[in-house]
């Protein structure tokens, strides 16, 4: 007998069949993806961060059973979420930083299964019946559309309008400080519910002399506005109304966040043809959004294509195609300029001269 610990079986070199294995496992099993909503949603990143490393505590902090969760986090090593340090612990790795509740980007509220996520994931089995046919599978699934399912989610803080407000902030801060917005008198926030009034608020408090309207569509926003445009008072209205009616007239500025991706081309085009009915001639139809290119490194935006189909029936546009819904609805694209958050950009339209 010895007290040596019993040596790790040795290590052999991974075969081209065994690395061309792993790599077809990381894409094609149903594993990982629900193996990173369990993290999230458990908040075993944030835990961990703050110096929970060891499986037995964090299956205590989290309610868990301990020897599943230590599988799990042995799983999500081998995706890079965590780090091995010794049997049964843990870090956090670069890519599992990504995962906190406090990262600006907000991911992990997209996969906590207590909210919006959760939705989006049970529509995504969904996916072949959207390719088929070209349309939104919402409905079908949940028995109402997407809009109307906005008060199903078991915390408030993890639904649709909250989770886009908190993408709003991330990406408004750089888009404020890249474009002059100093020159508007008037701004008219269309259909900015969505993100809460996140994006029209923050920028009526660095303009202190600038006003604004937030145009929500009842159909459309569940939260409204609320506290986000509280602190800059009368300097603003809003108007609850169809984004496909008549718009407010006169503004300076019509800002459309993330709201042509949830409409098809003929209903996108609809509402760029308010805002050009609404707009004088030296004002500028200003759309926040993702902008399709042929990177490879947009996998999330392609991502994002197929989901808006799932949700919603919309899509993410490329550029010709933000220029021909534009010149349909009597628009002209000037100008495009990026932001900070990845492959997010202003699109300028104006009226032809």
């Amino acid at each position: 007998m010895t007290d040596e610990a019993t040596p790790a079986p040795p290590a052999t070199p991974a075969s081209d069949e065994t690395r061309l294995l792993n790599e077809i496992g990381r894409m094609a099993s149903l594993m990982a993806p629900w193996a990173i909503r369990v993290a999230a949603t458990l908040r075993l990143p944030d835990l961990v961060a703050r110096g929970v490393t060891g499986a037995d505590e964090l299956a205590a902090r989290t309610g868990s059973d301990a020897d599943a969760l230590n599988r799990l986090l042995l799983y999500l090593s081998a995706l890079d979420v965590f780090r091995r340090t010794a049997p049964r612990s843990y870090e956090l790795t670069e890519l599992g930083e990504l995962l906190r509740e406090d990262h600006p980007i907000g991911l992990r509220a997209f996969l906590d299964q207590n909210g919006f996520g959760a939705r989006l994931d049970q529509v995504t089995a969904h996916l072949a019946t959207a390719v088929r046919t070209g349309r939104s599978v919402y409905r079908d699934v949940f028995g109402r559309s997407f809009w109307k399912d906005q008060d199903a989610y078991q915390d408030e803080t993890l639904s649709f309008n909250k989770v886009m407000a908190s993408h709003t902030r991330w990406f408004g801060a750089d888009l404020r400080r890249s474009y002059d917005w100093s020159s508007f008198g008037h701004v008219v926030d269309v259909g900015g519910g969505t993100g809460a009034g996140t994006f029209l608020a923050e920028l009526l408090r660095e303009h202190p002399t600038m006003r604004g309207t937030l145009v929500e569509d009842p159909e459309e926003t569940a939260l409204g506005a609320g506290d986000a445009l509280a602190e800059v008072g009368d300097r603003c209205v809003t108007v609850t109304q169809s984004l496909f009616d008549p718009l407010p007239e006169g503004a300076d500025a019509y800002v459309l966040t993330n709201i042509l991706r949830n409409w098809d081309d003929e209903n996108a085009t609809r509402i760029l043809r308010r805002c050009a009915e609404a707009a004088g001639r030296d004002s500028r139809v200003l759309v926040i959004e993702r902008i399709l290119t042929d990177d490879d490194y947009q996998l999330h935006v392609r991502d994002a294509n197929l989901r808006i189909l799932l949700l919603l029936g919309g899509k993410e546009r490329e550029l010709d195609e933000f220029r021909a819904v534009g010149r349909a609805a009597g628009l002209e694209l000037t100008a495009t300029r990026p932001t900070d958050y990845s492959h997010m950009y202003l699109v300028e339209y104006r009226l032809p001269r």
